[in-house]
């Protein structure tokens, strides 16, 4: 995928940004999932948690990545998500 250098910039921020909000979202979700075996409901579900992480990584990328630039990555992600796998979230939290 080829992008400009400020769509690069952007797509590097916004991933390291997004690396970062995820590790503390899943912090959260060990916590309510910790609770929840005692019997505590957490306030929101946890998936959500990873849910609003991701949706703010996109509006970040759509808002300052140039539309050309944005709809690149769309039809990489697109593309490649024909390879991907779900794995339960519990798998994923022990990565």
């Amino acid at each position: 995928m080829k992008l400009n250098e400020a769509d690069q910039a952007v797509l590097a921020s916004a991933l390291s940004d997004f690396k970062s909000d995820f590790r503390k979202a899943m912090g959260e979700v060990s916590k309510a999932n910790a609770l929840a075996k005692v019997g505590t409901k957490p306030s929101s579900p946890p998936a959500a948690l990873l849910d609003d992480v991701t949706q703010q990584t996109l509006d970040k990328l759509k808002n300052t990545m140039s539309p050309d630039g944005f709809q690149k990555l769309k039809d990489h992600v697109r593309s490649e998500k024909r390879n991907m796998k779900i794995i339960p979230l519990q798998m994923a939290m022990h990565k």
